[in-house]
């Protein structure tokens, strides 16, 4: 009842500061508000009125905050519901009393207000049942309603009623006075069990009620549980006004969100205020603040986030906060938050203080998350930063992070600087990573650029990554040139190459007929068994009979033993019956102990089942 007269009193004060719009809370529950009419007659006359106003809705504000998250990748922040109906606080009043009504207790007695879930739709079985064990509630059965309720976890143990069927079963416990430390323990492991159940915040109400009675029983040990608790529940309460202000923009919101940040201890509550303080107008005051929280807060997370929302202000001003953060001696983690806020920022002076960063800097991840953040720019100036950047930075992991910066621009400049890295770089794993990134360019020029580095004289990995990169961009001449490098390469290693590459265009997947045609026409052993691996891969029926006949229409070992293992690798109960009829009729002892080896790396019951089979000297030996 607390909570909800704080929430009620939340959105008195909401509409005091003149909001225009619905307003959105972290976590209402959704179950109804319900009480005794017969001892609160005055109720009665309120359901009729609130009656007429149920359909009456709170649209979410989540989609804003959505999209606010987007550009904001490293910060997290729990989901916001709408808040529902008013109907659905007041849907009926015939129930018993609840834990966290204790205040009211001297005049309630046994009618305190608890909350109970939506009717079930009465022709669901799990649903009659349910309601069947909650009328029993309402009628203060309690050892019968504990037996019900037990009875319904056991037979429906998740159904969408479960959570609130264990939660009577604790409540039950509690009015039938069962030792209170075994209810307190019943409530606990409710808790820790389902944490975001609707139900989690009764437990934890009534949890704190037996906790306080069994400290004042000298039971010290629960006193700090309680009190951690009962501070927990502020904080929610204080998230719930949180929320509800961000988007008002009002100066005295701003200052009430900024005392709480002052005032609280508590780590996530604080790291939600940064968030929101992000979307206030207000630069002047704002972006001081979350300056200064990034350098003092005591929790790396906080300051993190307090980073983040700097760059999400959008605001020029933080530009000279960043960069101080960049050079200060916080953590790394924090500094490269602040390189990645500069680019967030847009803005063009932070061009030139990120190449300053990527080329002087002497801790390299803090010199490649410049650089990346570089890659943000869509600008002249920006490429010539990149291009500085691969000539002089010092760590050759900057210069390969420039590499992939270049690559992901998409344009002629690009593709030429690359390819000239590829071709004519003196290390080997630059050549690579400029090939990569080649590949990541989905344009023709990208692609005959890549044919061109294929066929220069470099070394056989920088061609192993050109096939690959050819795979990835996927354009037209791709597959035909893949396929003639598997079928006339004389080098084995990058003719497989090729038939893997293969497998990653459209023309290659679920497509067994592509790996028959290089089974046919392959010179290569080493190649033709690539193409029987890929032809596992597809892990699908056709697969496993495609195999099969080459087991029974090839002649060589070798290739037949590749067939064998492919069949195992597919992992799948149709293949049994294949290596079955091997391990029978094939007269290769190579093959059918390879069968046998297959049969176990396929693993199921069917697979497990044979192997007996073969024990028991049923097949043939």
């Amino acid at each position: 009842m607390k909570r909800f007269l704080c929430f009620s009193i939340t959105i008195a004060f909401i509409g005091s500061l003149g909001m225009a719009q619905p307003v959105s809370a972290p976590k209402v529950p959704k179950q109804a508000l319900v009480g005794q009419s017969h001892l609160l007659p005055e109720l009665a006359n309120l359901e009729a009125e609130l009656a007429a106003i149920s359909h009456i809705t709170f649209e979410p504000m989540q989609a804003n905050l959505e999209a606010d998250l987007a550009i904001m990748p490293h910060f997290a922040i729990e989901p916001m519901l709408a808040i529902p109906p008013m109907g659905i606080f007041m849907e009926h009043f015939s129930a018993p009393p609840m834990a966290e009504m204790a205040l009211l207790e001297p005049i309630l007695s046994e009618a305190p207000m608890v909350f109970q879930t939506p009717k079930p739709k009465a022709q669901e079985p799990a649903a009659k049942d349910y309601q069947e064990a909650y009328n029993l509630i309402l009628d203060q059965k309690w050892s019968d309603a504990q037996k019900a309720m037990d009875g319904y976890i056991n037979k429906y143990p998740k159904n969408s009623w479960t959570d609130a069927a264990r939660y009577w079963k604790c409540y039950t416990r509690d009015k039938l006075g069962e030792n209170l430390e075994d209810v307190f323990k019943c409530y606990e492991d409710f808790v820790k069990s389902k944490p975001r159940s609707n139900w989690a915040d009764e437990a934890k109400t009534s949890m704190i009620r037996i906790g306080s009675v069994l400290a004042k029983q000298g039971k010290k040990q629960y006193e700090p549980i309680v009190q951690s608790m009962q501070e927990n529940e502020d904080e929610e309460i204080k998230l719930q006004a949180l929320y509800a202000l961000q988007n008002t923009g009002d100066e005295r919101a701003l200052t009430a969100i900024m005392n709480l940040y002052d005032h609280s201890k508590n780590d996530k509550l604080r790291e939600k205020i940064v968030y929101v303080l992000g979307n206030f107008a207000d630069a002047s005051r704002v972006i001081p603040k979350l300056a200064d929280i990034a350098v003092k807060d005591l929790n790396n997370s906080v300051r993190r986030s307090a980073v983040y929302a700097l760059g999400n202000t959008r605001k020029t001003e933080a530009y000279t906060s960043l960069k101080g953060i960049v050079r200060s001696q916080a953590d790394v983690e924090v500094r490269k938050a602040a390189l990645y806020s500069l680019a967030n920022l847009g803005v063009s002076e932070v061009i030139p203080f990120l190449a300053e960063v990527a080329t002087t800097e002497s801790n390299t991840e803090l010199a490649r998350t410049a650089t990346h953040s570089l890659g943000n720019f869509n600008s002249d100036e920006a490429t010539k930063s990149l291009r500085a950047i691969l000539k002089d930075a010092k760590s050759r992991e900057v210069r390969k992070a420039a590499l992939h910066s270049i690559g992901n621009r998409n344009d002629a400049t690009a593709i030429s600087l690359l390819k000239d890295v590829a071709m004519k770089e003196s290390e080997e794993e630059m050549r690579r990573t400029a090939t990569y990134a080649l590949g990541n360019i989905r344009e023709k020029a990208a692609l005959d650029a890549l044919r061109e580095i294929y066929a220069a004289d470099v070394d056989q990995k920088t061609k192993e990554a050109a096939l690959q990169s050819i795979a990835n961009n996927g354009g037209e001449g791709a597959f035909d040139f893949l396929m003639k490098t598997a079928l006339t390469e004389p080098n084995e290693r990058l003719a497989k190459n090729a038939v893997y590459s293969i497998g990653n265009l459209s023309e290659g997947k679920r497509n067994a007929n592509v790996y028959l045609e290089i089974l046919r026409k392959a010179k290569s052993l080493e190649v033709r068994k690539a193409a029987l691996y890929r032809i596992a891969d597809q892990h699908d029926i056709v697969s496993v009979k495609t195999l099969g006949d080459i087991i029974k229409e090839e002649k060589d070992t070798e290739l037949k033993v590749a067939a064998v293992h492919a069949l195992g690798n597919t992992k799948s109960d149709e293949a049994v019956t294949a290596l079955m009829e091997v391990i029978k009729q094939d007269n290769n002892r190579k093959v059918r102990t390879a069968a046998v080896n297959a049969l176990s790396n396929i693993g199921t019951q069917k697979a497990q089942d044979a192997l007996l089979e073969i024990l028991e000297g049923r097949s043939k030996e």
